[in-house]
């Protein structure tokens, strides 16, 4: 099973990365919100009874952590041209995704609407900060969607990684998984995937 992989694809032109954060750095940039409240229980109605990422919390060190949120935001039209013919336009959403939140945590999850998310990463949140992907005790590995790790101490850590800027990471994350050490936004694009082209090559594959 593998946990995450590095494609072999070049990096987002300069000129399309400029208008990528001119719409992080937009005060009106709400109006281009993808995944609102209601987003993916709309796509998944079936996960409408599951706990809500707005509503998750986790107890981290003895104590309770509010779940940071990531939103995504519509990317202007040049971008989204560059990535369906570069990568794919076969994708759930694909945005600007602006994780923050309260405790510096994205508490650990399977994500709610798709199987695999493509990142790219222009502002990690911090120097410190790690995607961790965990297995909780006497479950699977691979979970199913929309599920939470709400208390560390019965989670195991399977790998750590900080993932570098401005490089294509592919994530399997049917596997539980976190981000840990927020500081400051952590600012990306990312595609959601319910399958993966069969085109696409890797520099580098994380298995377990």
């Amino acid at each position: 099973m593998w946990l995450y992989k590095f494609l072999d694809i070049p990096q987002l032109p300069p000129e399309l990365e400029q208008r990528v954060m001119e719409l992080y750095q937009t005060p009106d940039r709400e109006s281009q919100l993808i995944n609102n409240n209601s987003y993916a229980n709309a796509v998944k109605p079936e996960l409408a009874g599951k706990t809500h990422p707005k509503d998750a919390t986790a107890i981290k060190n003895n104590r309770t952590v509010r779940n940071s949120r990531g939103f995504r935001y519509r990317l202007d039209s040049e971008v989204y041209e560059w990535l369906e013919k570069n990568l794919t336009s076969e994708y759930t959403d694909c945005g600007l995704s602006v994780i923050t939140g309260p405790d510096g945590t994205l508490i650990p999850h399977t994500d709610q609407t798709r199987l695999y998310a493509l990142l790219y990463t222009f502002d990690a949140g911090g120097s410190a900060v790690e995607t961790v992907y965990w297995q909780e005790h006497n479950k699977p590995l691979e979970r199913e969607l929309r599920e939470f790790g709400s208390d560390y101490s019965q989670l195991d850590p399977v790998e750590r990684v900080q993932f570098p800027l401005r490089t294509w990471v592919l994530m399997n994350t049917n596997v539980m998984h976190s981000v840990e050490n927020l500081v400051s936004d952590r600012v990306q694009i990312q595609m959601g995937l319910n399958a993966i082209p069969e085109s696409w090559k890797y520099s580098l594959v994380k298995e377990i």
